[in-house]
């Protein structure tokens, strides 16, 4: 049998963990300015800015 080196693994199981938090956070990204308008009265296009910067940061 052969075994993978720790090395490997450990890059593996990275992966997997990159790939679970990509997945949920896109499923987070459609609700996120009705999130950002519970913070307080603001105006549609300071929401959506405030969701572009959130969104773009997460791909930085």
């Amino acid at each position: 049998m052969v075994f993978m080196s720790i090395k490997q693994r450990n890059l593996y199981i990275l992966m997997a963990a990159n790939l679970l938090i990509s997945a949920s956070t896109t499923m987070i990204m459609p609700f996120l300015s009705l999130y950002i308008e519970t913070f307080g009265d603001y105006s549609e296009a300071y929401v959506q800015r405030w969701a572009g910067y959130i969104f773009g940061v997460d791909f930085f």
